[in-house]
This record gives structure tokens, sequence and C-alpha cells, in this order.
């Protein structure tokens, strides 16, 4: 099913340079002004961009998937040009190996550079995390949290909110948290406590 069509901004290059080639060939381009309306007008009238279940892929050298982000619906604000979310989940290859970390949200914010996202709202991040045994392909992990912020380049996750991390029966809970996605290494920053399941 092919998404609607988007509604550009009048003035190119306002839209985060990741989001533009990935968000117009989702659908067919309209403008929300007429073509008539002198440039002030149009200026005035300028509403940023909006799509409904979009997906956005970025593709590394290789033309290999980076990441695969699909929300319910994405709007840019015309005056911070922050770009809003709407029950967004993401697929991050952040490293060669075979499983990718999944990210889910209720919501996200991203800054018009989309150099980061800020996941807000029921946030789960799971994956599998370097706990130094050869051939383990690593240990399941589950990150749960109200505010999780996520940078592209570092393929970093971090917060300074309260934390749940569940891993092999264990349970715990911390104050703020620094994950590696490309390392698989996660930190916990303070007040840990732990629960073990039988």
């Amino acid at each position: 099913m092919q998404p609607p069509p988007l509604e550009p901004r009048r003035r190119a290059g306002l839209l985060p340079a990741l989001l533009l080639p990935a968000l117009l060939p989702l659908a067919g381009c309209t403008s929300g002004i007429d073509d008539g309306d002198a440039t002030a007008s149009s200026q005035s009238l300028d509403t940023g961009y909006s799509a409904s279940d979009a997906r956005i892929v970025e593709t590394g050298p290789d033309g290999q998937p980076r990441y695969t982000l699909r929300a319910a619906a994405i709007r840019q604000d015309p005056r911070t040009l922050e770009v809003g979310l709407e029950h967004l989940s993401m697929e991050v290859h952040a490293d060669d190996a075979a499983a990718p970390w999944q990210l889910r949200a209720r919501g996200g914010l991203m800054p018009e550079d989309a150099s980061r996202i800020d996941l807000l709202g029921d946030v789960r991040v799971t994956g599998r995390i370097d706990t130094g045994s050869a051939g383990t392909g690593g240990e399941a992990l589950e990150i749960r949290s109200e505010t999780l912020r996520y940078e592209f380049g570092p393929a970093r996750v971090t917060t300074a909110a309260d934390v749940t991390l569940r891993m092999a029966g264990r349970w715990l809970q911390a104050r703020g948290l620094d994950a590696n996605l490309k390392q698989r290494q996660v930190r916990l920053e303070s007040n840990v406590h732990g629960r073990f399941a039988p």
C-alpha cells in the first residue's frame, strides 16, 4: 500500500538531509501552497513536511541498510524544523553481527540535522551484548525506559532517566545508562538494583 502524498516545504534544504532523499520517493509530492501565491505569502503558509505510514532506510557505502525506521506519522515543525515521529520502530545494524538492534517508542523527536533521535514513551531497546564468551553471539538484552536518546553516528544510546534491563532471567534497575550498540556494551550510571529469577 502506497503512503499518502507528502506535503513539502517550499524552500529546499530545510528537511534534514537524512530524511529528504528517503521520504521523497515514498510517494508523489504535492505542495500545500498555490503556485500563483507571492513569495511572502508562501513563506507565511509554510507547513513543513508530513507523512503517514512512513518507512525510511539509511544505507551504508556498501549499499546495505544501516537502519530502517518505520513510523505511523512523521511531521516537521515549520518553526523549529524538528521532526516529530509517532509510534516508531527502528532496526539498527550497528556492526557486522547478524542480529540487528530493535528500538521502539510511542514517539520521537529529531533535530533538523538528523544527528539523533529522542525516543519518548514506553521506550524499548532489544539486542545482544558482548559477554566475552566466544561463539555465543552475545547475551539477549532488553532495555526499558520512558526516554532514551539514540545518536546515529556513534550508534549510542543514553539516558539520565530510570531504566530497567532484562538479561538471562535477571532484572536490573538503575538511573542513567550509556550503551554503545556498535561494541555491544552497556554501562549503568547509578542506583543499580538487581533481581534474579530462579
